[in-house]
Parts: C-alpha cells; structure tokens; sequence
C-alpha cells in the first residue's frame, strides 16, 4: 500500500512537471491525484520513534520562526 501511494505521487510528480498539457495528461493527473489520496493512509501506519519526532518538532519550531 505504501508502494502505491509513492508510486502515484511520483506519477503526479511528473505529470505536473510537463509544460504542455492535454485532455488525457489532465485525467491522467487527477487519476494519480485520486490514487494517492486513497492509498496515503498507508503513511499513518508507519510510527515515529520518539527522539525522531522530537527532532522533526525541533526543526519546524527552528523554520516557524525564522
């Protein structure tokens, strides 16, 4: 499942990196959207160990406040 998920944000990664775009390129970017909201419950399962979330907390609080 986590595959999936990645695999569809690579796929809408590179559609949207196109400069032209097409009817087909246009559904074939909101598919890859679509699958990847149905399959990114995928990444909640995955558990953080306590001292990387804590460094994780420390760098956004460091960015916030930049």
């Amino acid at each position: 499942m986590v595959m999936g998920a990645v695999r569809a944000l690579c796929e809408f990664s590179l559609l949207v990196s196109q400069q032209n775009y097409s009817d087909l390129s246009l559904t074939a970017l909101d598919d890859a959207l679509k699958q990847f909201y149905r399959k990114k419950g995928a990444f909640r399962e995955q558990k953080m160990s306590k001292s990387a979330k804590a460094k994780v907390d420390k760098q956004l609080a460091t960015e916030s406040h930049q």
